[in-house]
């Protein structure tokens, strides 16, 4: 029996949502703003361009760190500008946080020494992961 590999997608943004292989011949259920691309997409450096339907590189990170070494006294910062809406920031290490960004700009302070793994999320950017150390 012949089977179809396809990769499933948003329609309004191209975030690859996951792959499938199924027998050929049986229909794949469609949900909402569910699209098929008729082909494998890598998730972690593509995305479905909603006009031509074919996978495109994601686009570097836009705004890395302005300094990656800080003092740990609350005080200095450290500044990602450019920072798209809607940015999911995750910050591990010493002390951790979540949150999301609104206004475009990220202004981090480290009370504790440590190194602190950071982590950007926002489609259909490449994911930033870096590390600041806070001496």
């Amino acid at each position: 029996m012949s089977t179809l590999t396809f990769t499933i997608y948003d329609s309004n943004t191209g975030r690859i949502l996951g792959a499938c292989t199924m027998p050929a011949g049986e229909l794949a259920p469609t949900f909402g703003d569910i699209a098929y691309y008729g082909g494998l997409a890598d998730q972690a450096t593509e995305y479905i361009d909603t006009v031509t339907e074919l996978p495109i590189a994601r686009p570097a990170w836009p705004s890395p760190p302005d300094k990656t070494t800080v003092a740990a006294d609350g005080a200095e910062l450290v500044t990602f500008s450019n920072v798209p809406a809607g940015t999911r920031v995750h910050i591990k290490g010493p002390a951790n946080d979540d949150f999301t960004v609104d206004d475009g700009t990220v202004e981090l302070t480290f009370d504790l020494e440590g190194s602190y793994d950071i982590w950007m999320i926002s489609h259909p950017y490449l994911d930033y992961r870096g590390t600041i150390d806070a001496t």
